[in-house]
């Protein structure tokens, strides 16, 4: 046999409130049996359906690792002379000697 929640007990469970609920209900997105003019109840299988169909899936990983791997594979080829070519970054040569010569012990 099914459980059934009143307005005010999916309100408090889904941490919303009853007006949401009730539009929920009147916009035909939530099933509920109306027992009277005023009091209508939810089965808990209707309220498992409900939030099953507003679940939302995270981004494909696989997506994510790529760019997570071309981030990565740009970042660390500008170790290299291969990379910082292949990046077009020029990196001067500095003579750390003059430009510190003005610096005193």
């Amino acid at each position: 046999m099914d459980i059934h929640y009143t307005i005010r007990e999916v309100a408090n469970r889904l941490h919303k409130s009853e007006q949401s609920v009730v539009k929920w209900l009147k916009d035909g997105k939530l099933p509920y049996i109306e027992v009277s003019e005023r009091r209508r109840l939810i089965a808990e299988s209707d309220l498992n359906e409900f939030l099953n169909r507003r679940k939302i899936c995270p981004p494909d990983k696989h997506i994510d690792k790529v760019r997570t791997d071309i981030a990565f594979s740009h970042s660390s080829s500008l170790t290299t002379e291969e990379g910082r070519a292949e990046m077009n970054v020029r990196i001067p040569k500095i003579d750390w000697r003059k430009e510190l010569s003005h610096v005193r012990n």
